[in-house]
């Protein structure tokens, strides 16, 4: 009887201290890869007539304010969520009410690329790939955006008036 206790006791300990088999990398495995914004495109500032027109735009301002925390980004996971941000706040401004200075197709032309460079960089986050590339676009499509501002806000020509020949 003492023969067959020490034998199941030493096949219970065997069989008890196996490894663990191994199923492959898990959420919490991946590392959180780090990010910054040095040698990405300066911003555009906006001119004091664009910034005049505008101060009153809300939706804009809370895309700028978004922005702002955009570029304060250091690791993926930050980035994916202020892409979010960024698309949810760009949403609302694209439904929102122009100014009237502002309400042509030059603009919204500019806002719907942004759009673009912004999904490709949230699809480029979901895929684990470089984001720099996208991230630079984003950017550059930013700043095409405040220059273009700049410029309407500078250019005192009335085009009804030429157009209209009145």
């Amino acid at each position: 009887m003492r023969k067959l206790l020490v034998l199941y006791s030493l096949l219970f300990f065997v069989f008890s201290c196996k490894d663990q088999e191994d199923t492959g990398p898990n959420e919490t495995d991946k590392p959180v890869a780090e990010f910054t914004f040095k040698s990405m495109p300066v911003d555009v500032e906006l001119s004091d007539a664009a910034r005049e027109e505008l101060k009153n735009w809300k939706t804009y301002d809370a895309f700028e304010n978004s922005f702002a925390v955009f570029k304060k980004s250091r690791n993926t996971e930050d980035l994916k969520l202020a892409i979010a941000d960024l698309l949810e706040k760009e949403a609302r401004w694209a439904k929102d009410t122009f100014p009237e200075v502002y309400d042509n197709n030059q603009i919204k032309s500019r806002q719907t690329i942004l759009r673009n460079f912004l999904l490709k960089t949230k699809g480029y986050l979901e895929m684990q790939e470089d984001v720099k590339e996208p991230i630079k676009e984003v950017l550059v499509a930013r700043n095409a955006l405040r220059n273009h501002f700049n410029r309407i806000a500078r250019d005192t020509i009335d085009i009804k008036l030429l157009l209209n020949g009145e």
